[in-house]
């Protein structure tokens, strides 16, 4: 796994957090992967200050995890975790929507038909599909003009991703069809400048989907799940998980 350093100036602390965080999206660092500081700087080939530091900064993100006697793990994914992920998106995108759903020109309520065409004609291609979905939701929050509710969004969207795309991602593809259908119901509202209609919808959409994600996970024994859909345990050195010495190139 490779970070390549770009021209433009980054400080070393900057990518060593970059290099942990993308590891943890990736997870290529599972949940309750424990972090050892000194491991991680000499795999980085950095000084354990801006490992301590980047540590820190993804707690306050919520992907990392602080124990006991100065333990960190990777974040776990439980229900809890789940239900706050989705909690979150519904009152984000209600919110855009909101704001967005008396804004919108005919014009943009036309470029928003125009994607969900474009995802009709790929629902058998779950990246694309996922790639459009976060196009369709980040268009509606950019439309509505909320700057804070777009940083909050985007930092729970990277949440969402880890969860459904390398942990319960047959939950995700199997989902699709009724997710689309909820897309056009959606659109209609908007048309329609019925945002208690379309707040239904977004309500309804995220509390089917937690429902899907928590009875799956529940499922599989409460486990960690990855993308094939098997158990596999949890590494107890992150270096069984990735090696990310290569991470930074200096």
């Amino acid at each position: 796994m490779t970070i390549n350093i770009t021209k433009a100036f980054r400080s070393k602390k900057q990518l060593v957090y970059e290099a942990i965080r993308t590891a943890i999206l990736r997870c290529e660092l599972e949940p309750g992967a424990r972090l050892v500081i000194d491991d991680l700087a000499q795999r980085l080939d950095v000084s354990p200050g801006p490992v301590r530091e980047s540590l820190a900064q993804l707690q306050a993100e919520g992907l990392v995890d602080a124990g006991p006697h100065g333990s960190v793990t990777v974040g776990k994914l439980d229900a809890r975790s789940i239900r706050e992920i989705f909690d979150l998106l519904q009152a984000l995108e209600i919110i855009s929507m909101r704001e967005a759903c008396h804004k919108m020109s005919d014009a943009d309520l036309d470029e928003i038909e125009g994607l969900l065409k474009a995802m009709d004609r790929r629902l058998d291609d779950p990246e694309f599909f996922l790639q459009s979905e976060l196009r369709l939701h980040w268009r509606i929050c950019d439309l509505a003009g909320l700057v804070l509710v777009g940083n909050f969004l985007g930092r729970t969207n990277d949440h969402w991703d880890r969860l459904r795309r390398y942990y319960l991602r047959d939950v995700w593809a199997g989902r699709i069809p009724a997710t689309h259908r909820g897309h056009w119901r959606l659109l209609e509202a908007l048309r329609a400048r019925d945002a208690d209609r379309a707040e239904q919808i977004i309500r309804d959409q995220i509390r089917s989907a937690c429902k899907a994600y928590i009875t799956e996970l529940e499922a599989r024994g409460n486990h960690t799940a990855v993308a094939n859909g098997e158990r596999r345990d949890t590494p107890s050195n992150p270096g069984a998980a990735v090696d990310v010495r290569n991470q930074i190139q200096a």
